[in-house]
């Protein structure tokens, strides 16, 4: 199987790396290609563009920061849609919003690709052990098709539904996970206050 990645950063990068030993022919493609260094070693190739990362693959993976990363690494110069072929699975773990996931969808759709919402949820260290979790939405026949290798890199593939939900998801992951360092610094600070040592709070309450 011919596996595209782009993306290699904190979360991208040891995902990327379970999924390497999956694929038949594996092909990374980053800003930094210091930071593929380790999976080039291993007998990926690299690709100077997300175009070139696309070209003749079975599926293809996207695990950027930000909505406009994601934008512009598929639709913009040397993106995605100018090499992926009509039949391909491209699957996006990044941080995106709702709105940009309907929109690439709707483009890929036309171009005959499959689309799958799949953000993930978890830290880098859980990335690297496998241990996270991820929030695939969309066709549940291509969820289906596609756990294999999701499973690969995650310890819980969780089918939310239909095509979005994934996205919506993980922003209210994101939001409990900021709620409870809001709540976890103001109990430090207090504690701190009641002449108790910080460290001490946080390894007894956290």
């Amino acid at each position: 199987m011919k596996i595209g990645w782009i993306g290699v950063g904190n979360m991208g990068k040891p995902m990327a790396k379970h999924i390497q030993e999956y694929a038949s022919e594996f092909t990374v493609c980053d800003l930094n290609q210091e930071a593929a260094v380790d999976i080039l070693e291993n007998g990926g190739k690299w690709a100077e563009t997300p175009s070139e990362c696309a070209k003749d693959k079975d599926i293809l993976f996207m695990s950027l920061p930000m909505p406009q990363d994601v934008e512009k690494v598929s639709t913009g110069k040397d993106g995605i849609i100018e090499s992926v072929k009509p039949g391909t699975i491209l699957l996006d773990a990044s941080t995106n919003s709702l709105s940009m996931v309907k929109k690439l969808h709707k483009i890929f759709d036309e171009k005959g690709v499959e689309f799958l919402d799949c953000p993930v949820s978890g830290t880098g260290a859980q990335a690297k052990e496998g241990d996270i979790s991820i929030f695939a939405s969309g066709d549940k026949k291509l969820i289906e098709k596609c756990l294999p290798i999701l499973k690969s890199f995650s310890k819980e593939v969780i089918n939310v539904g239909r095509f979005g939900n994934g996205m919506k998801y993980k922003i209210l992951a994101n939001l409990l996970v900021t709620i409870h360092n809001t709540a976890t610094a103001e109990a430090l600070w207090l504690g701190e206050l009641a002449g108790l040592n910080k460290n001490d709070v946080y390894n007894t309450l956290v």
